[in-house]
């Protein structure tokens, strides 16, 4: 039902529909780091872009694709967290009921080994390069290229504030498990997801708590006088104005350095990422 709203001063319709948006089945608080997220999201389109992640899992064999797409769409049913928008102000997560994925299938099987390249680069620039809008979502979606008869490119982007490189594994193992039921049209085998809504209200119980005030006065006594500051040589003075643009490089490393890498992590209570 649409209704149509016009002020006093009569200088313009709205048109309104209250129940346009999807059903929610919750609303909790953001937690902090989200929070931290939708906050720096604000500073403009370049800050959104900064926190878009992107994974593409290439297919070889035949694919069932209408069946991989029923798994995309099983996966955000099953995790909470690809459902969810941010409020207008940051502070509430609101879950939908249900989200419809259009997950899109572009063919490129008239094209040669070079243009599908091409085509594939762009995808995934595309994929990076298009800002999320946290509001009104979705913060989750999905490509699928098709290459050849046995030959297909999946491409996942999400936005950080519900999504992280953890995440990205876990979504992998859910398709993949997801998949094999749809085409086995059997139930999949997998142990009901952690819900991030009760994740969401646990932290924010927490706020305030003896816990919480003894952590943030440690925290506060380790930066009680002088913070260090780490001044790196760099090749060129800092902009004065604050930019996005970066470059990434890729390094294949040894499993024998990698493993060493993480052993001197744990000694000293680091994990990998740190």
């Amino acid at each position: 039902m649409n209704s149509t709203y016009t002020p006093n001063i009569g200088l313009a319709s709205v048109d309104y529909d209250p129940f346009a948006a999807a059903a929610l089945a919750r609303v909790v608080p953001t937690t902090e780091p989200q929070r931290e997220i939708w906050l720096a999201n604000q500073l403009g389109r370049e800050a959104s872009l900064a926190y878009n992640e992107s994974i593409s899992l290439r297919f070889y064999g035949l694919l069932n694709t209408p069946a991989l797409q029923q798994a995309l769409q099983d996966v955000a049913r099953r995790h909470e967290a690809l459902r969810a928008t941010i409020s207008a102000n940051g502070e509430e997560l609101h879950i939908a009921d249900e989200v419809v994925l259009d997950v899109g299938i572009a063919d490129h099987f008239a094209l040669s080994a070079p243009e599908q390249d091409a085509v594939i680069a762009a995808a995934k620039k595309r994929a990076v390069e298009t800002p999320f809008d946290v509001e009104h979502g979705p913060l989750f979606k999905a490509e699928i290229l098709k290459l050849a008869n046995d030959d297909h490119l999946l491409i996942i982007t999400a936005h950080h504030i519900v999504c992280d490189g953890w995440s990205f594994g876990v979504l992998v193992r859910d398709i993949a498990a997801l998949y094999a039921a749809r085409l086995s049209r059997s139930p999949a085998k997998l142990v009901p997801a952690a819900s991030f809504g009760d994740y969401a209200l646990t932290q924010n119980a927490s706020i305030g708590s003896a816990e919480n005030v003894a952590d943030e006065a440690f925290w506060l006594s380790q930066y009680s006088g002088h913070v260090p500051t780490l001044d790196f040589p760099t090749d060129r003075s800092r902009s004065a104005r604050r930019t996005f643009t970066s470059r990434r490089e890729d390094y294949d490393l040894d499993p024998e350095l990698l493993t060493a890498v993480r052993k001197a992590g744990s000694r000293i209570g680091a994990s990998l990422f740190s």
